[in-house]
């Protein structure tokens, strides 16, 4: 991340804000291309969060298959990835079966 961060962490964290406050808190995230906890994550509340990265060796945007478990989540944040797909539908399909 870089010089944008507070910015853009500022419009996510308002779009969550609201979510929360009409739905409910996160018990389960799925973190995409974030190796681990950031000053954005850090500002969510969770139970439980997963961090898939390719620099964690556990996660490739091109893959045909993730080895992440489907249905689980009850949010999935892929900041800054969906450009880096070469089929942004699949993506956004696979993406869909990783929430409960």
């Amino acid at each position: 991340m870089g010089k944008t961060d507070p910015f853009i962490f500022s419009a996510y964290k308002s779009v969550l804000t609201r979510f929360i406050e009409t739905n409910k808190k996160f018990k389960n995230i799925c973190f995409l291309g974030q190796p681990d906890n950031n000053a954005f994550s850090r500002q969510i509340d969770f139970t439980r969060a997963d961090f898939y990265d390719a620099s964690r060796r556990n996660w490739n945007i091109n893959d045909d298959t993730w080895d992440i478990p489907t249905g689980t989540y009850d949010l999935v944040v892929c900041t800054r990835c969906a450009y880096f797909c070469k089929d942004v539908n699949a993506f956004f399909d696979k993406c869909r079966s990783l929430l409960s």
